[in-house]
């Protein structure tokens, strides 16, 4: 039988497919908290539903296997077993067998992946007879593979000459309500452009008129921008299910027991903040059930529950929004940490430090603190790639750890990446554009009264008692490099410097000259400059000049790792 898909309603069924698989993981998650045969209803539901819109788009295999999907659950949900993990995990097997082949589908309207393994985990669980961990390893076994084929070359053939693809359209689901204000603000500006316009052809606008008209085109500017900027922001609920799930899944492999909890799942962020911080979430996931949460006898003798918990939240800030993941295992070693860095010879034997900073080096690239390497963790692959994702959109993450209670990540993020509060400055008659959430604040130099230190570090100030090293940000941007070091410390007396957070410690780069705040829309850099990591994104100015952005937190951690 021939399958004649409908290319338009395919699309529209695959943003269905999307929120309807994210149930099914959502209710899966729920059934380890509820042993109730009744939980499996949503999933049936989920099915019916995606058949149903398989069969209307034309997708005749999907179709086909979703209504055999649909009689295992009925026939699992007539046996009323015990929800136990291995039920759960062959449930979200189907799930992620299902979401792969969505993927496929994007790019390839007649793709139908082998699901036999998947079914013949199935066939075990339903006759209660053959090991069902095996069953599932075979079928996750599969289920990744099939993810891999989706994106894996075709090698047997040489590659033909085509011209570059396109970028696949997404959609978003957007709220009827927003599009409707979004609607009505456009209207509103047309009428204000037509009144300006009718006034200047007839000459009756006087100042007072254009100064009201401007003041009205403002307002309306401005929440015409937060409207379309709220068009793709989306809930962080679809990121810490997700951590969540690999959560449960890590602690199944590892026989440990772990309760989490979500809060904050309402909070909004940037689709593209949250594409970006899928994976750093699920490596603290990993990281917390591997490393951190105890075996169930340690944490009896430990006096704790035999249940590790795991808290996952989101709320808003001045500065954008905070992600907290916080655990209850047997925290971070500092001195072990240190002493594991110093072995792979990543910081000098005698280096002094305070408990904070040998916390902060679990995000040193190569680190790794775990006895032996398996397919979880001990490579030293990790923490360092879930910092250097933060730090290049801008954002912030801490730790803080005590050893026996447990271990805090908090994760500060841009609510979005396109338009941001930015301080403009000028460095070598250049003009550049600091995101505020890279600053702590702006002082003045001669005020602070710096100081020259030995061994051509340059200068430092006493910043309300803390020692605060001072650079000139020309340093990292390629000006006056030829000029000696004492020339460079007279060059910077009386500028303005501008306080970096780096972990625990502070940095205050001098600039020539603060213009003042101003918002910005952020532009990709050009690709020669691509590759240069204090350059975060390029803008137009207010005075239409081009201005690259600067990424603080990188120049920062630049200045510790040669200066450490």
């Amino acid at each position: 039988m021939s399958q004649e898909v409908n290319l338009e309603l395919l699309q529209i069924f695959l943003e269905d497919a999307r929120d309807a698989l994210s149930s099914w993981e959502s209710a899966c998650l729920k059934m380890t908290e509820a042993d109730d045969i009744s939980a499996l209803e949503p999933l049936l539901r989920c099915a019916h539903n995606l058949k149903g819109g398989a069969g209307l788009t034309g997708l005749q295999s999907l179709y086909k296997k979703l209504h055999r999907f649909e009689d295992y659950l009925v026939e699992l949900r007539s046996l009323k077993p015990k929800l136990t993990p291995q039920v759960v995990q062959t449930l979200l097997q189907m799930e992620q067998f299902l979401k792969n082949w969505m993927e496929q589908l994007k790019s390839n309207p007649m793709a139908e992946p082998d699901s036999t393994s998947l079914e013949a985990a199935f066939a075990v669980l339903l006759s209660g007879s053959g090991d069902l961990n095996k069953a599932n390893h075979a079928a996750a076994q599969a289920v990744s593979f099939e993810a891999k084929q989706t994106i894996r070359p075709d090698l047997s053939t040489p590659p033909k000459e085509t011209s570059e693809p396109k970028p696949r359209d997404e959609t978003l689901r957007v709220s009827a309500q927003k599009l409707d204000h979004l609607v009505q603000l456009v209207g509103e500006l047309s009428l204000h452009h037509a009144i300006l316009d009718r006034a200047s052809r007839e000459g009756t606008m006087n100042q007072s008129a254009i100064r009201t008209v401007i003041d009205v085109k403002t307002k309306l500017t401005q929440d015409l921008q937060d409207t379309a900027l709220s068009l793709r922001m989306v809930p962080v609920e679809g990121l810490f299910q997700r951590a969540e799930r690999v959560a449960k899944e890590t602690a199944s492999k590892l026989k440990k027991s772990v309760q989490v909890i979500r809060r904050g799942d309402e909070v909004n962020l940037d689709k593209i903040v949250i594409e970006r911080m899928h994976e750093p979430l699920i490596h603290l996931a990993r990281n917390a059930v591997d490393h951190g949460l105890e075996s169930e006898e340690e944490r009896k003798q430990a006096g704790k529950s035999p249940v590790g918990f795991i808290s996952i939240s989101a709320e808003t800030s001045a500065s954008g929004v905070t992600l907290t993941f916080e655990d209850d295992g047997r925290g971070i070693d500092g001195e072990r940490v240190r002493k594991k860095a110093i072995e792979k010879g990543l910081i000098p034997e005698g280096h002094e430090m305070t408990d904070q900073a040998k916390q902060q080096l679990i995000f040193i690239p190569g680190l790794s603190t775990a006895k032996e390497i398996s397919d979880v963790s001990g490579r030293g692959v990790g923490m360092d790639v879930v910092s250097d994702v933060v730090r290049k959109m801008g954002g912030r993450i801490d730790v803080s750890s005590t050893v026996g209670k447990g271990t805090r990540f908090s994760i500060t993020l841009p609510t979005n990446l396109s338009i941001l509060d930015a301080l403009v400055v000028t460095v070598e008659n250049c003009l550049y554009a600091i995101p505020n959430q890279g600053l702590s604040e702006v002082v003045n130099l001669k005020e602070l009264n710096a100081q020259s230190v030995k061994a051509g570090r340059g200068q430092v100030i006493n910043l309300r008692g803390r020692i605060v090293p001072v650079e000139s940000m020309s340093a990292f941007l390629r000006h006056s490099t030829t000029l000696a070091q004492e020339a460079r410390d007279a060059l910077l007396e009386g500028k303005p410097a501008i306080i970096v957070p780096h972990q625990d410690q502070l940095i205050a780069l001098a600039v020539d000259e603060v213009i003042g705040q101003q918002q910005i829309f952020v532009r990709p850099v050009i690709r020669s400059l691509a590759g240069v990591s204090f350059f975060g994104g390029s803008t137009i100015l207010a005075n239409g000049e081009p201005s690259l952005i600067l990424n603080l937190n990188e120049m920062a951690r630049k200045y510790f790792e040669l200066y450490s």
